[in-house]
């Protein structure tokens, strides 16, 4: 939706000079302070031109991007964008009905819109044409909002005009369409002042104008081919010359205009609509053929009885055709004379029965087949379904096998990485274990002096050897731990600890490409000693710094 208020920012303080305007922090302004900027200036800021659209940049239609991309000064492109996304949001009202709903509305955003064309098309981009831009949106809105409101009531026949406006309904007859509109306008009119009865009873009336465009425009599409069919044959009379044929193609019509209407009147129930339009076009293409054929049986006895030896003719060469169709079917001993007299036992009778009987055995063949296909299409499926199963199990295979195979390429090139990072510490600097799923880098190399977190430089080589364990496990999460011996107190010890790994940690992060929240850090005092405190040596391996890598799916 578009909003009516003109938001620009810009400065009270708007100055002229040689160079154009000075334009200060936003705030509101009025369209007679645009107009004086205008008019000191020479023309609208760019400033302000670039932020008039603060309610039609709220829509979809119109965004507030739009007005950002400007190509130069003047801003004459961004109002001709504008423009456009206008005038396709007033012909998406149209289709909506807005113009019909709210007119009056409606009618202001298209003049005004027509007036900032004209103001763009002499080159004025000035505060004016803001203004028209900022009225025809608001006017849009206000017509949008008054015709959602109308809605309710009407909405079975605004289902109906939509219904139409897709098959193109509202092209094939103008005039039933104006008054199908008319009458919708009314019923919105009424609906405004208050009259419920006079509302539905005109919304009724529009229902009924749209319903009679939508099904003869449905009709045209699906059966049109069929009516003309009809239309042609009655003109060659052939109701006349072939009353059966034509009779037959009639009914087939008849049939499809009956199963189109029962679609016609399901079509928001999807399948079954759709089943009854297929049926009813298989209706109307056996029309078209019936009326084809009783054209040419029409043109064909017409010429008939004015050419009394077209009939010899006729009869010649059904007879050609009959012995034709009497060597195909091996009928042997075809008498000579078949222009004899036609008996039961004789001439073309017997080569009729002939060819009956064959088309006979024919026929018996075909249904001793047909029988037999559903066994074998059982069984063509059953096969099929098995060589899915099978294709689909041979594809699981596959998957699994991929799926082992880059696990184990992993785990080889983690392995690789675990041995790499065994090599790089001294015995002195710390060790490298494996704890489950953690790779743990155990250091005793980093000395703090007694009661200090700080990270000296002589930390710095042991160090730049963890960074390099970390970073050759990119996707590992890291965990800081500092531990102490049992010297002092519990809590203590634990705050120091805390301490002395956030220091790790925070030089780490300083070093390596990794996000914060990939490293935590802990501090456990003397909770977890890996020796006695009862020795100097012992001690020494309690206070540690432990970095422990939790390494994704191993």
């Amino acid at each position: 939706m578009v909003r009516s208020l003109l938001l620009v920012p810009a400065s009270v303080s708007v100055r002229p000079g040689a160079g154009g305007c000075a334009v200060g922090p936003p705030i509101l302004l009025r369209a007679a302070v645009l107009a004086w900027a205008a008019v000191l200036c020479g023309g609208l800021p760019n400033s302000a031109w670039a932020s008039i659209p603060e309610a039609l940049g709220r829509t979809s239609a119109l965004p507030r991007a739009a007005w950002q991309e400007r190509a130069g000064p003047g801003s004459a492109d961004e109002a001709a964008r504008l423009i456009g996304r206008l005038r396709h949001q007033l012909g998406a009202a149209r289709t909506q009905a807005v113009h019909l709903l709210a007119p009056a509305e409606f009618e202001r955003a298209e003049a005004r819109l027509g007036d900032a064309e004209r103001r763009l098309a002499s080159g004025r981009t000035d505060v004016r044409l803001a203004e028209l831009l900022d009225e025809a949106a608001a006017s849009l809105v206000a017509g949008e909002q008054r015709a959602g409101a109308l809605t309710a009531g009407l909405s079975d026949a605004l289902q109906l005009r939509a219904a139409a406006i897709t098959i193109e309904a509202h092209a094939r007859d103008a005039r039933l369409w104006r008054d199908a509109e008319s009458r919708l306008e009314d019923a919105a009119r009424q609906a405004a002042r208050g009259q419920a009865d006079r509302s539905r009873q005109a919304a009724t009336e529009a229902e009924n104008a749209y319903r009679e465009i939508h099904w003869a425009a449905f009709e045209e599409l699906h059966l049109g081919a069929a009516v003309a069919g009809r239309a042609a044959a009655t003109a060659a009379h052939a109701d006349s010359f072939a009353p059966k044929t034509f009779a037959a193609a009639d009914s087939a019509l008849t049939l499809a205009r009956g199963l189109l209407r029962g679609a016609a009147l399901q079509l928001n129930e999807g399948s079954r609509a759709e089943a009854g339009v297929t049926a009813a076009g298989d209706a109307a293409a056996t029309a078209t053929f019936g009326f084809r054929r009783a054209v040419s049986l029409a043109v064909l006895g017409d010429s008939a009885a004015q050419d009394s030896g077209m009939v010899e003719a006729l009869l010649l060469s059904h007879e050609a055709d009959l012995l034709s169709l009497a060597s195909l079917a091996g009928v042997e001993e075809v008498p000579d004379g078949l222009t004899g007299e036609v008996t039961a036992g004789t001439g073309a009778a017997r080569i009729t029965r002939s060819i009956a009987a064959e088309v006979g055995a024919l026929l018996a063949d075909n249904e001793r087949l047909g029988a037999a296909l559903p066994v074998a299409r059982r069984r063509a499926d059953s096969l099929a379904a098995a060589l899915a199963g099978t294709e689909r199990r041979l594809r699981e295979a596959e998957d699994r096998y991929l799926e082992a195979r880059a696990t184990l390429d992993a785990l080889q090139a983690d392995d690789a990485r675990l041995r790499e990072a065994m090599g790089l510490f001294t015995p002195a600097e710390g060790d490298v274990l494996l704890a489950g799923g953690d790779l743990v880098l155990r250091l005793h190399g980093i000395n703090f002096e007694s009661g200090v977190a700080e990270v000296g430089e002589g930390a710095e080589a042991i160090l730049a050897k963890a960074r390099q364990v970390i970073a050759t496990f990119p996707n590992a999460s890291v965990r800081v731990e500092g531990h102490t011996d049992a010297t002092g107190g519990a809590d203590a010890n634990r705050v120091l600890s805390q301490r002395r790994a956030a220091a790790v940690r925070e030089h780490l992060l300083r070093r390596l490409p990794i996000p914060a929240s990939m490293m935590s850090a802990a501090g456990f005092g003397a909770d977890r000693p890996i020796s006695t405190n009862d020795t100097e040596e012992g001690r020494a391996l309690n206070r540690r710094i432990e970095i422990v890598l939790t390494l994704p799916d191993r």
